[in-house]
């Protein structure tokens, strides 16, 4: 059985975007701060099933990785 994680030590956020009931027209951010995929993948079955969420996605965060690496990146697209 594998251990739960500790927030604390944990550089990978998961975050589950998707459209809700209430805003059908524009994707929020529905669920932060979890910490496998595994946690993504119920809480997409629970806001589908429960709540009638649609649109469902999840978003792999690296807290580890310095964001201004992006935009120094040679595979970003400078228009």
């Amino acid at each position: 059985m594998k251990r739960p994680q500790d927030p604390k030590d944990s550089t990978v956020e998961f975050i589950v975007w998707g459209l809700s009931p209430k805003n059908p027209e524009h994707e929020a951010p529905l669920v932060t701060g979890l910490n496998s995929q595994e946690q993504a993948q119920a809480a997409i079955e629970t806001l589908r099933v429960e709540h009638g969420c649609t649109e469902l996605r999840v978003q792999r965060l690296d807290l580890a990785q310095n964001p201004a690496a992006l935009w120094q990146s040679p595979n970003l697209l400078n228009l």
